[in-house]
């Protein structure tokens, strides 16, 4: 899955940036301004063993498999993921830009809700490798974040 490019390139997108023009159109099954970010399962992987350079930002396409119980962590087989508390309801808002905004329809002028943006953190367990009741005793918090960006239905 390792990806040939130019040397020198750069991919730092905005949010809007990754929700315009990445995520709206994966979701819509149209082409992408470039094939950059791969499909993976980023929940049920070892930060550490995703692929990409470790030293710079790394971006993945993942569909989330819907279902009733809302989880608020996903287990690996070193630790698991949790979300934030700042994000587990809704997430930071993500608004077009001006220039973006003339493609909605209705908005009479006021900003625009593209989508939410939640980060999750790494929490990886000391010792035996099992996730209890109290699995968080036995776990410490690691510096490996990711967010997880969710378009607004009415964007699609």
């Amino acid at each position: 899955m390792e990806m040939k490019l130019p040397v020198g390139f750069r991919f730092r997108p905005t949010d809007e940036e990754l929700m315009v023009h990445y995520l709206r159109r994966k979701a819509r099954s149209l082409p992408l301004p470039a094939s950059i970010i791969p499909e993976l399962d980023v929940f049920h992987s070892d930060p550490w063993s995703l692929p990409g350079d470790l030293s710079e930002k790394r971006y993945y396409f993942w569909k989330k498999k819907l279902n009733s119980n809302r989880k608020i962590y996903y287990e690996t087989s070193s630790g698991y993921w949790k979300c934030n508390n700042s994000s587990r309801r809704k997430g930071k808002q993500i608004v077009a830009s001006i220039s973006e905004q003339i493609n909605y329809d209705n908005n009479h002028g006021n900003p625009v809700v593209i989508g939410t943006r939640k980060m999750w953190t790494f929490h990886r367990y000391r010792g035996r490798q099992t996730a209890t009741s109290s699995a968080a005793a036995r776990t410490s918090k690691t510096r490996w974040v990711f967010h997880e960006f969710h378009l607004r239905e009415e964007v699609y």
